[in-house]
């Protein structure tokens, strides 16, 4: 291979060979042989010329590289010179010889060689206890450094020029960093020292940061860059690191971004941590950790803020106290925090119990400040302002075994004379910055199995003694039941009660009876009966007023009452006597209707005190008289009353002088009774022991009430399915027998027999008024003639003899007498 020369004509071989030459005495290098840029250079920083290296001793020799060492003496001013160690290697290159010159600067030699950045150096607030300056015109890597007097040991040498330093002083000794190599990089825009290797700086055991750089701020001040891991509850995070250290102690944040928490513990399984900051202040020997950021619930998605603290000088990696802070959370999110399960409470419950700021915490020690102000107590516990149907409220919530505990107290209420409530509770505890609630509190606590609110109140009812009760949370109110004595006839009631923003309601059902006089007809009709009564009370209470209202309902046979009373809620007796004032007055004036009174008298209610074969004139009188009713507005009364027909005709009769000619008018059409039943009534009042005369009692009432003869022929007919007696027995009652004949005809009867039913039903008619009537229905003139002949002539006995003998049948006939019916 061919000597390769530099520009100016010096090969690697010959400067090898001077170099060797050399060993153990004094060699000079001329640079500008070897490269301009290395010239300049050294003129700059070492005012040199030329390289002259005293007592030159060989590190290397071959085929492409020479290396030598030796002092180099520096003029500092005047006749004084100073000495700094050379690290000379040179190497065959394809443009001629490639060098990498280390120079060992000296604290006395620094102000000689860099000019400016000795003075930056010397203000340095930290002690540099060495400096090397490298020169190099390629990359070399890691190399051992054997400058004469400062032994370097390995370094990373890049192209260019560059600066090495060994930093000193009891901040970096307390770090164990006083013998790492730092780079200067990016000077003169700013002083930072960077690594070449691995440097792990712990940071108590809780951070360790991997150096890759140093910066140098203000006095006695270092900051460390890099990458670090972060050890949070056990949990290693890694991230980038940016470390202040300083004689007066550490202070710096490190982002931890956002993570969820891989922790076996309560507290981190519902959590996902965002945001979120490591904060170290103090010094070496002892230092806080905080760290802080956003929280979220997963399931809800509620959030907050969250705080770790540990404790000055941590000895290990669990945080002395966790804690979030939070005015959006529910009580199912604070229950499966505490308790680690995923907690759903009842709708009903998360509304009423209203959590407004609440604090939670983890705590490893007691004694330690919350954010809720409290002292910690060992394990996790909650604490919350809270709104409680209307009440300013403190909570608290803690988990024992994976159960959590949730307990609620807001102050005693005392509603002025109608309802005092307290409880048990303790009150919020001493340092809280939430609702301030003193003793003897109201406690709600919420059941982790059942998932119910109840509280154990003592409550005092209208000044009487105080009563143990539960009280149960719904999410309106808390409601519960108490007894108090009320005064008779009422006695011990029961109320229920639900207190919500500062109201009470009571609500009870008391019953008792109520005695009712009164009475008509100067006495002959009397009520003296006790009505029974009952009535819903309703009380509400507030600071400063009471009122109440009673609902009541009564009943004394047909009469049915419902009204309501105001009354003074501590004046039950004048509520009793207002009760029976207004039930007498109202039970007395419904009687003044004529319906209802006609059915307490059918009921009993109201007692006639005569005969009763007079109480259908005494009725039809007062209807008449007291009532001021008509005939037909009387029947309809009855009707309405529930009287039967029979009572009602009698009270028709002997009250308003009706008769039967009355009884369609009056019964059927003004009374609203049906004509059935009372065709059906007919027929039972008229009933004979022959039913003949039953069915002529019926066919008479019917024509007297003008009912028609037709229909009364069709009734009877009914009744006596025998067509020939139905024209006997309607012969009777009428003197035409056109009727007759018009149904014998529509029945079927032949000719003959029609002409032998009405000769035989009608005494006084004659043989030609028979033709006329036969002919007149629609019999045939042609077929009527002959069968009169057979009709008239005598055939064993006369036909006046046949009709003597049915005129004395009908003489054993009485119309019925109708009487007054006991069983309604």
């Amino acid at each position: 291979m061919m000597p390769q020369k530099n520009a100016n004509g010096l090969t690697f071989e010959d400067l090898r060979d001077h170099l060797v030459a050399s060993v153990g005495s004094a060699v000079e290098i001329a640079t500008a042989d070897i490269a301009g840029g290395l010239t300049g250079v050294l003129a700059d920083y070492l005012g040199l010329t030329t390289l002259r290296l005293e007592n030159v001793r060989l590190l290397e020799q071959g085929e492409a590289a020479v290396r030598v060492a030796g002092p180099v003496r520096l003029s500092a001013g005047g006749n004084r010179k100073i000495e700094i160690g050379v690290d000379a290697r040179f190497t065959r290159a394809r443009s001629g010889i490639g060098y990498t010159v280390i120079f060992a600067v000296t604290p006395s030699a620094t102000k000689a060689m860099l000019g400016d950045l000795a003075r930056v150096l010397d203000a340095l607030p930290v002690e540099m206890s060495g400096m090397w300056v490298a020169l190099s015109s390629e990359t070399q890597g890691t190399i051992h450094v054997h400058t004469p007097g400062h032994e370097l040991g390995e370094a990373v040498i890049e192209a260019g020029h560059s600066y090495m330093f060994r930093l000193g002083g009891s901040l970096l000794n307390s770090l164990k960093l006083d013998r790492t190599i730092f780079y200067l990089a990016n000077f003169p825009g700013a002083l930072n020292f960077n690594t070449r290797t691995r440097i792990v700086l712990p940071i108590g055991p809780l951070l360790q940061v991997t150096v890759r750089s140093i910066g140098i701020e203000g006095a006695q001040a270092i900051r460390f860059a890099g990458e670090g891991v972060f050890d949070f509850f056990g949990q290693k995070l890694e991230i980038p690191a940016d470390v202040r250290v300083s004689t007066a102690g550490v202070a710096f944040q490190i982002g931890l971004g956002r993570f969820i928490p891989k922790i076996d513990a309560p507290l981190f399984k519902f959590l996902v941590l965002d945001r979120v900051i490591a904060s170290v202040d103090g010094s070496l020997a002892g230092y806080a950790v905080g760290v802080e950021g956003d929280f979220a619930i997963a399931g809800s998605g509620n959030t907050g803020r969250f705080l770790v603290k540990y404790s000055s000088g941590p000895s290990n990696g669990i945080p002395d106290l966790f804690e979030l802070k939070s005015s959006r959370l529910t009580l199912s999110d604070v229950a499966t925090l505490a308790s680690g399960f995923e907690v759903r409470l009842p709708q009903s419950i998360d509304r009423v119990i209203e959590l407004r700021e609440t604090y939670i915490y983890t705590a490893q020690k007691p004694g330690m400040i919350t954010m809720s102000g409290v002292p910690s107590e060992v394990g996790i516990k909650a604490y919350s302002n809270v709104t409680l149907l209307g009440y300013k409220t403190y909570g608290e919530v803690e988990a024992v075994a994976g159960r959590f505990a949730a307990r609620f107290q807001f102050a005693p209420i005392k509603l002025g004379n109608i309802i005092e409530i307290s409880g048990s509770g303790a009150g919020s505890p001493r340092g809280f910055s939430g609702n301030n609630v003193g003793k003897n509190a109201i406690m709600v606590e919420v059941d982790s199995r059942n998932h119910s609110a109840a509280a154990s109140l003592k409550v005092r009812l209208f000044g009487q003694s105080t009563i143990d009760v539960v009280g149960k949370l719904n999410d309106r109110s808390m409601d519960f039941v108490i007894k108090a004595k009320l005064p008779q006839p009422l006695g011990e009631t029961g109320f229920s009660a639900a207190m919500a923003n500062d109201t009470a309601t009571l609500r009870a059902r008391v019953q008792m009876e109520v005695s009712v006089k009164a009475d008509w007809g100067s006495g002959k009709f009397s009520i003296n009966k006790a009505a029974k009564v009952e009535a819903d009370l309703k009380i509400e209470a507030r600071p400063g007023s009471a009122t109440g209202r009673a609902d009541v309902r009564a009943s004394l046979g047909p009469v049915q009452l419902a009204f309501p009373l105001d009354f003074d809620p501590l004046d039950v007796n004048g509520l009793v006597e207002k009760i029976q004032r207004e039930v007498e007055k109202q039970i007395v004036a419904a009687l003044e209707n004529a319906v209802k009174w006609l059915e307490a008298i059918l009921d009993e209610t109201i007692e006639f005190f005569e005969d009763s074969a007079r109480l259908a004139a005494a009725i039809g009188f007062e209807l008449n008289r007291r009532f001021g009713k008509s005939a037909e507005q009387a029947a309809a009364a009855l009707r309405d009353a529930g009287y039967d027909i029979n009572n009602a005709y009698l009270v028709l009769e002997n009250g308003f002088g009706a008769g039967y000619e009355n009884i369609r008018d009056l019964l059927q059409v003004a009374g609203g009774f049906a004509e059935r039943a009372v065709l059906d009534w007919m027929r039972e009042i008229g009933k004979a022991d022959v039913a003949k005369f039953t069915a002529h009692t019926v066919a008479d009432f019917m024509m007297r009430a003008g009912y028609g003869t037709e229909k009364a022929i069709a009734e009877i007919h009914d009744m006596l399915r025998d067509t020939k007696l139905t024209a006997e027995v309607m012969g009777q009652l009428v003197r035409s027998p056109k009727e007759v004949a018009k149904f014998l005809f529509k029945a079927g009867v032949s000719v003959g027999h029609a002409a032998e039913y009405l000769a035989e039903g009608f005494a006084l008619l004659t043989k030609e008024a028979l033709k006329d009537t036969l002919t007149a229905v629609g019999f045939p003139a042609k077929q009527v003639g002959p069968v009169l002949e057979t009709v008239w002539r005598e055939s064993g006995r006369a036909l006046e003899n046949i009709r003597d003998e049915l005129g004395r049948g009908w003489k054993k006939y009485t119309r019925p007498t109708i009487r007054w019916r006991v069983t309604w």
